[in-house]
């Protein structure tokens, strides 16, 4: 490798929350699931004022979207306002809906890709639903990120499996959160450990050692800080010599 170079695109980045009866239970100081949620996304918002390196979205489910902004403030109004989680009757258009965004064109090439999915335990007949949303981000490289809002035991197992499966199936991550702190517990996830590693892109350039024309195979070993090594095989044409 000559040389290597970092470049910061930035991640279009969706947040999708499709409400439900889950999300207005409160806790024991009287804060609704729904509410510590908020304030966790409104403080993610904020902390990234200033900024304008990723592409944001947000839809709920009972129609208030905001789409493709670069400005984090615009997220800030949403975020306060008081919305009806109790009679709320959870669906996968939100989830559907913030898929399409995630894989519209983005304002800058090589721009990561995710969806913050908040949802409630889902029913588990929309499973062959969920899959074939969970091929379509996967096909198009978004990652899914899913936080459930139940309470310990309030959910099939099944549903749990399926949001878990889906997660993991487009490289997201997967968590249960049920608005009590437990001992250990660390609270709700930081956003910025799944959407940092989204914002870079790198290219390399080196001196081909290829001394005659057709097509040659080429295999990149990527070793990380913990000592993983990747494969990456790959092929190229090379015309004259």
């Amino acid at each position: 490798v000559d040389t290597l170079q970092e470049t910061r695109s930035g991640v279009q980045f969706v947040t999708a929350l499709n409400l439900g009866s889950s999300l207005a239970v409160q806790n024991s100081q009287a804060v609704s699931r729904l509410d510590q949620l908020m304030t966790a996304l409104s403080a993610w918002s904020s902390s990234r004022l200033g900024t304008t390196l990723d592409d944001l979205s947000l839809v709920i489910s009972d129609g208030t979207e905001i789409t493709h902004t670069d400005s984090p403030s615009d997220l800030l109004p949403i975020f306060a306002q008081e919305l009806d989680a109790r009679n709320a009757q959870p669906n996968l258009d939100v989830l559907s809906k913030a898929i399409s965004l995630a894989t519209d064109p983005s304002p800058r090439p090589g721009m990561g890709r995710a969806i913050l999915f908040i949802t409630p335990p889902l029913d588990p007949q929309v499973g062959q639903s969920l899959d074939s949303l969970g091929a379509q981000a996967s096909q198009q490289g978004v990652r899914l990120h899913i936080w459930m809002v139940s309470s310990p035991g309030g959910y099939s197992p099944q549903s749990f499996s399926q949001l878990q499966g889906l997660a993991e199936q487009t490289g997201g991550q997967f968590y249960n959160f049920t608005g009590e702190s437990q001992p250990g517990e660390a609270g709700l996830p930081d956003l910025e450990t799944f959407l940092e590693p989204l914002r870079s892109i790198y290219s390399l350039m080196y001196t081909s050692q290829v001394r005659s024309s057709g097509t040659q195979q080429v295999i990149a070993r990527v070793i990380t800080d913990d000592g993983q090594v990747i494969e990456i095989p790959d092929r190229m044409h090379v015309i004259g010599a």
